[in-house]
């Protein structure tokens, strides 16, 4: 039986200073920022643009379209489609094609799904995850269709708290703010808390 054998290239790149690419890999008419890691097996099409000192790990694909923010994690697997399949067929032209931003800080575990949609920065997307809205508020997502756990900055600012409280040697009624991403508000629970 006869084939077509084609080897992985890198084509067309533009890379910037001290980037780090384990072969084999796909890489074609790309910008690559400064200080990015990209592991093996991966493919980034023409026209992706990778922010500086992201990592990109293996066996994960990155299609037209996409645009990675600075500081990012995709991790293994992770992959990004450019097309809804709205009318239950290919969307043909290019045209029909959406964009994926993904903006600096972002998280994203691996084997996650990422459809055409906007995630802020600073977001972390769980393991397998499938990302079919836009993510518009730093916080943990996770599951299919991937959904809010937790936000990030609500945290930092109770630790905040918490750390002045015991700096001053106080003792409060603290509120303790839960979110509930299946009803989409917030409840609040008293505790009290010595210091």
């Amino acid at each position: 039986m006869r084939f077509n054998k084609k080897k992985s290239k890198i084509n067309k790149v533009k890379f910037g200073k001290n980037c780090t690419v384990i072969e084999p890999v796909n890489l074609y008419e790309c910008e690559i920022s400064d200080n990015v890691f990209i592991g093996p097996f991966v493919e980034i099409t023409k026209g992706v643009k990778i922010g500086k000192n992201s990592k990109i790990q293996s066996h994960s694909f990155l299609c037209e379209f996409v645009t990675i923010g600075n500081n990012c994690f995709i991790g293994h697997g992770v992959f990004f489609t450019n097309d809804k399949f709205k009318n239950g067929k290919l969307g043909g032209s290019k045209k029909n094609w959406l964009e994926t931003n993904v903006k600096n800080d972002v998280i994203i575990g691996s084997n996650a799904t990422i459809l055409p949609v906007n995630i802020c920065k600073g977001a972390v997307i769980g393991a397998g995850s499938v990302v079919t809205k836009d993510i518009k508020k730093k916080g943990i997502y996770a599951g299919n269709p991937a959904r809010l756990l937790r936000l990030l900055w609500y945290w930092k600012l109770c630790n905040l708290i918490f750390r002045i409280m015991k700096i001053k040697k106080l003792n409060y009624k603290v509120f303790h703010l839960s979110y509930s991403d299946y009803l989409g508000g917030a409840s609040l629970a008293a505790k009290n808390i010595d210091l």
